[in-house]
């Protein structure tokens, strides 16, 4: 084996978030505890359809379930990024990490634009560690079923690089 270079870290990284964003909007799961994301209160339902009515939503968004996919801002900023480590046979490792860009404001209920001066990142970490008035709903992790696809890629991977220099 030649470098680390040639792992399927793309792959891996793309399919993970793949899946991250298949379990958050299609089951409103949580990647990271396997369980539902903490439950929308009664105010936040009305608010959001109310919100839907004036604002372009995301094809999976509802009022009242919890899949982070209002707009579809914040899933669709999760990215990834390899970086490399000095020495060690795995020399290279992917990041999964959610962009540091900017929101497409909403527009209020009154049609008019929300001030919306946070950044998707800023806005993951609120979801994922919670706030005074919001639960933590962590949806930045791997799925049992998605450890299980990475194992796949990677035996696969190796097999054949095994098979390539043992000949």
């Amino acid at each position: 084996m030649k470098t680390t270079s040639d792992i399927p870290f793309d792959r891996i990284s793309r399919s993970t978030i793949l899946d991250i964003k298949r379990t958050v909007r299609k089951s409103g799961l949580s990647p990271v505890t396997n369980n539902k994301l903490a439950r929308l209160r009664r105010s936040t339902i009305k608010r959001r359809k109310k919100l839907a009515r004036v604002n372009r939503t995301h094809v999976d968004f509802s009022p009242a379930k919890s899949n982070l996919t209002f707009s579809g801002q914040l899933l669709n900023a999760i990215s990834f990024k390899r970086s490399r480590k000095a020495g060690g046979i795995l020399s290279v490792q992917a990041n999964i990490f959610v962009k540091r860009t900017k929101r497409r404001p909403y527009k209020g209920i009154r049609k008019k634009f929300l001030k919306n001066s946070i950044t998707n990142k800023e806005l993951s970490d609120i979801h994922n560690k919670g706030s005074k008035t919001m639960p933590a709903r962590p949806f930045l992790g791997v799925s049992n079923k998605q450890k299980k696809v990475i194992t796949n890629i990677l035996t696969r991977f190796f097999r054949k690089k095994i098979r390539q220099n043992f000949r």
